[in-house]
Order: structure tokens, then C-alpha cells, then sequence
């Protein structure tokens, strides 16, 4: 069977905790990383301004002296930050996904020449046209897309009976890159 003749596919899956953790993990390194070196940066410049107004040692006449006491009395910190934030986030976001109602974890998805189109249980629904799609790839058992101006949607290739046939619809009809 070609991908010519196909021209829609649906399916339906009920989304679980363990989707939601799958799409922060995979997200997870930018969020961190910016957090991150911005918590190191704030760090850097209290441990230097510091030292510099205590008279132990000067950014201006000892950078590299100063440099190094202010990693040594807060590496200690920025590990526990660089450890607990994405832990803190994978928590949050557990949390917050099991307040969100069973109806919206029920959700129907529709790939077609024209696009995506996602509904749930609750009646809300969306519609992704390729023109909108950046980039797309099969990750884990999921179809991910890359949205315009940015963003990603992640739909289960659990939900439908022939991911292979559904992949060549989506290249087909996908965006050209």
C-alpha cells in the first residue's frame, strides 16, 4: 500500500503520565540549561562582588584568584541546583498532569493531506495545517512534530493500527525538508 492511497488516518489513545514525562525529558535540556547558566552567572557576580568589597581579592588585579574562590565556596550550590531543578520540574509537572481531567487525556487524532488535527473527550479541539509543521520524526513510539514560530506536539503511534502506512502519509504530505 502507497502512500497515494491513503489520504487520512484516525486514531484515538488515552495519554498517560508516563507521555507527559516522555515530551519534559525531551524537552528538559533547555529549560535547564538556561536555568542553569543563569543561576551560575548570578553566583559568579555575588561571589566576586564579595570578595571584591571585603578587600580579599580584586576581579580587577587577581580575575583568576577571584574567580577561584568564588567556584570554590559555591560549586557545592550550583550542583544541588544544576540536580534539583530538573527534578523539580519532572515533580511538578507529575503534579500537574494528574489535575488535568480524565476527559482531556482521551484524545482523537486525524492525519490527513491538509494536516493534523487533535480533539479530546472534553470537546476541545486544534488543527495543525503542514504548512505550520517545521520538522517531523518517529522518537519512541511517537510521531513529533515541530511547530511554527516553536513548540512540538507528540502523538502516540499507539493510537493508530498501521504506524508505517500513517509515516508514509505524513511524509507525503510533511513538510519537504
Amino acid at each position: 500500500m502507497t502512500s497515494s492511497n491513503v489520504t487520512s488516518f484516525c486514531g484515538s489513545a488515552t495519554l498517560a503520565l508516563s507521555d507527559n514525562m516522555k515530551f519534559l525529558w525531551h524537552n528538559l535540556w533547555k529549560p535547564t540549561l538556561i536555568f542553569g547558566s543563569s543561576m551560575s552567572l548570578a553566583t559568579s557576580a555575588i561571589g566576586i562582588y564579595h570578595y571584591t568589597s571585603r578587600g580579599i581579592s580584586s576581579i580587577f588585579d587577581e580575575p583568576v584568584e577571584t574567580l577561584f574562590l568564588t567556584l570554590q565556596d559555591t560549586w557545592i550550590a550550583l550542583l544541588i541546583g544544576w540536580l534539583a531543578y530538573p527534578i523539580a520540574l519532572a515533580l511538578c509537572n507529575a503534579i500537574k498532569w494528574m489535575l488535568v481531567p480524565s476527559e482531556n487525556k482521551r484524545a482523537i487524532f486525524t492525519i490527513d493531506t491538509t494536516g493534523v488535527s487533535i480533539s479530546d473527550a472534553a470537546g476541545a479541539s486544534g488543527h495543525i495545517p503542514w504548512s505550520m509543521v517545521r520538522r517531523r520524526k518517529i522518537w519512541r513510539g511517537y510521531l513529533v512534530l515541530k511547530i511554527r514560530p516553536g513548540g512540538w506536539r507528540f502523538i502516540p503511534l499507539r493510537a493508530f493500527e498501521n504506524p508505517d502506512v500513517l509515516w508514509m502519509l505524513v511524509e507525503a504530505s510533511g513538510p519537504k525538508k
